[in-house]
């Protein structure tokens, strides 16, 4: 019973050790924040201070929940869709030699261009609407789907495939 009871205060002990730090320095950041925001040391338009913003977010609640529930479903429409491509394309990319030499590196190559920098580019062409920011979502989950796919079909041990 002693060991059980010295593991429990062992893994609480362990706990606070990693959250205490980091919360004390989340606390801290926020506190100088906010004494900077009311000592007006900067601009109020430039950075709200923390407690104008959870204000807010208080104020504006239901408009917050109701954007977040359609930036959701635009995201899991995405991702539905980029799961759905990305699985053919890698089984493709797996089955046929050709395509993956022509194609495999292209979608490496993708991979490392950040989103931040293409994002823009993709909002001008397919719109801010629900269908742009659906395909945008696609788009950039297809490439990893499609290359990690692939990569999974090739690495299963010949001696365990049922196909091939």
């Amino acid at each position: 019973m002693s060991q059980q009871h010295s593991a429990t205060q062992q893994h609480h002990d362990s706990w606070w050790r990693k959250v205490l730090p980091p919360a004390v320095a989340i606390g801290a950041v926020l506190a100088v924040w906010q004494i900077a925001a009311s000592a007006h040391w900067v601009s109020e338009t430039t950075l709200a201070s923390p407690a104008a913003i959870v204000s807010s977010m208080i104020a504006t609640w239901p408009d917050l929940m109701a954007a977040t529930a359609v930036t959701t479903g635009e995201a899991l429409a995405g991702f539905a869709i980029s799961v759905i491509l990305g699985i053919a394309i890698g089984i493709g990319l797996y089955a046929s030699k050709t395509a993956n030499r022509a194609i495999y590196p292209l979608l490496v190559a993708a991979q490392t261009i950040p989103i931040i920098t293409i994002a823009p580019l993709f909002m001008i062409w397919f719109g801010f609407n629900p269908a742009g920011k659906i395909t945008l979502v696609a788009i950039f989950g297809l490439f990893s789907i499609a290359v990690d796919t692939s990569r999974g079909l090739n690495a299963v041990p010949a001696s365990i495939r049922m196909w091939r």
